[in-house]
């Protein structure tokens, strides 16, 4: 490995710094808190836009991210008090999660019991271990604010009113319908579910052999055609003795297929066809079209084996489609990325400045600050949500029960920023002294650390020494390169799974490994 004098590749492994929003210099220059006046709940709302600031998609979040604080006005009393919430941002490509105000979506329980019931499960997946933060504000000098981008895995909890509804979620080609205060009874057709799965073909029986088949031949990976649906893929087996299809495995259910298609089996003279008998059966919906929109929806006949949150479709009259999806009760909808702004406590002062970026060095914090993957701890509840666009998704996390969030003779009642961490008690815990953030030196054993060190993405080579003969293996490398007490090693990183290593020290025991980063 080449030392740092004698290289002459600049291997540029710091992080794209954030282009702000705005156009404002410095990301210290946005204020702290945005300023909203709307109603006592945000399930008033009916927005596309109206908490959003700035693209999701940019590198920087933060103006997207900012707290909110809400003032409620007692017009009888003349009395104001506000209440503070912090957003967390959903992105799922067509998401499909029916506004508050869907068609055909009821009202009841909204303003009473619904958003005591709305949460965010976060999966943390080690995220602070494998991602650099920025920090974005200093909150004290033991407590800073980060921005988390990308958590994977996160999943949106809704209560829905305990009763069988279609909720209105997308119209395409509804012009094309005629205007009529009769609503159109039309089977429906089920797309996915609300973890995403797809799964709702329950056999396929071979309707016709058909001709022209290799005899006495395993096929795979064959895409039958037509029906309603895409991407089915099976596995057929040939006749012993004649050209026909004989049996076939599912490879892949794909995705739109209703009961009873008939799909052909491509090969030999292309007239083998197979009979799709589904999961979720006899749906239909009552759609009412009014210059172009739909302006009623609602259950026909429910079917059999629906389950809340199935996302469907039906095809009108004249071609027109209405994606809507079935919801009764409690509903998860899976697979968003969650972006958020969290603030960490650490046990002494931690001297940093906004811009800086910061890494935690092992797999303890993550479950510290965002709770154990799929314990209760991680789920952030009572809140309100509310749709940006058919991408992305609002979650306002408020810390405090709906009773206190809505109890109007509270007066002048100021609740503190909602966060992530908290200093004892139930709660996720400061970060220990142990914990160390942006490290130079770490403990190591006599066994690989389970989760890789991962170092500052900002520089590109550290310089380590270690009093006793220790080896390490490189970014994820299975290659272990062994080290003399006391020798000088150079570790230059770079790459998608820049910084990370693990160490173990040569004869058992334990030793502190120091390193010093380089900047060039």
């Amino acid at each position: 490995m080449a030392y740092i004098k004698d290289s002459t590749v600049d291997n540029n492994t710091s992080l794209s710094q954030p282009g702000f929003v705005g156009g404002q210099p410095s990301i210290s220059d946005y204020e702290p808190f945005v300023q909203r006046g709307f109603g006592p709940t945000f399930e008033s709302l009916n927005s596309e836009s109206l908490f959003y600031a700035g693209d999701y998609t940019e590198t920087n979040l933060f103006e997207s991210l900012k707290p909110i604080r809400i003032n409620f006005g007692n017009f009888f009393l003349g009395t104001n008090y506000e209440r503070f919430s912090r957003p967390i941002l959903l992105i799922k490509d067509d998401h499909y999660v029916p506004a508050s105000n869907a068609v055909g979506l009821s009202l009841i329980g909204r303003f009473i019991n619904y958003p005591d019931f709305q949460s965010v499960d976060l999966d943390s997946d080690n995220y602070l271990q494998q991602t650099s933060l920025e920090i974005v504000e200093i909150n004290d000098t033991d407590i800073f604010t980060v921005i988390l981008r990308g958590l994977n895995n996160s999943k949106m909890t809704l209560l829905y009113p305990p009763s069988d509804q279609f909720a209105f979620v997308e119209g395409i080609n509804l012009a094309d319908e005629p205007t009529s205060a009769t609503p159109q009874s039309v089977s429906a057709r089920f797309l996915n579910a609300a973890d995403d799965s797809t799964d709702n073909i329950a056999s396929l029986a071979i309707s016709n052999g058909g001709s022209g088949y290799p005899v006495n031949v395993g096929i795979p990976n064959v895409s039958p055609t037509g029906g309603t649906g895409t991407g089915l893929i099976v596995n057929i087996v040939t006749h012993a003795t004649n050209d026909e299809v004989f049996n076939t495995v599912i490879v892949s259910e794909g995705q739109g297929y209703s009961n009873g298609d008939i799909l052909t089996v491509p090969g030999g003279n292309n007239d083998a066809t197979l009979t799709v008998t589904t999961d979720r059966t006899g749906q239909v919906a009552d759609v009412t079209i009014t210059s172009g929109a739909v302006t009623a929806l609602s259950v026909g006949n429910l079917g059999t084996n629906t389950a809340t949150g199935d996302l469907m479709e039906v095809t009108l009259g004249n071609g027109g489609k209405v994606k809507y999806r079935f919801v009764n009760g409690q509903t998860t909808y899976h697979n968003f990325t969650a972006n958020l702004l969290v603030q960490i406590k650490t046990d002494v002062t931690h001297n940093y400045k906004v811009g800086d970026y910061i890494v935690v060095d092992h797999d303890i914090p993550a479950n510290q600050i965002l709770g154990a993957a799929g314990s209760a701890d991680a789920k952030m509840d009572k809140g309100e949500h509310t749709r940006v666009d058919q991408d992305a998704i609002y979650f306002f996390y408020r810390d405090v029960s709906h009773a206190v969030w809505t109890n109007i003779p509270v007066f002048n009642s100021t609740m503190p920023k909602p966060k992530f961490v908290s200093t004892g008690g139930t709660g996720p815990l400061a970060l220990a002294t142990s914990d160390k953030i942006n490290p130079t030196q770490m403990t190591i054993t006599g066994s690989y650390n389970t989760i890789g060190q991962r170092l500052n993405p900002t520089f590109k080579a550290v310089k380590m020494t270690c009093a006793s003969a220790w080896s390490i293996k490189e970014s994820g490398s299975s290659t272990v390169t062994n080290v003399a007490a006391n020798a000088e090693h150079i570790f230059r990183y770079y790459g998608d799974n820049d910084g990370f290593f693990q160490a173990q020290t040569q004869g058992g025991g334990s030793a502190t490994l120091n390193w010093q980063y380089f900047v060039g």
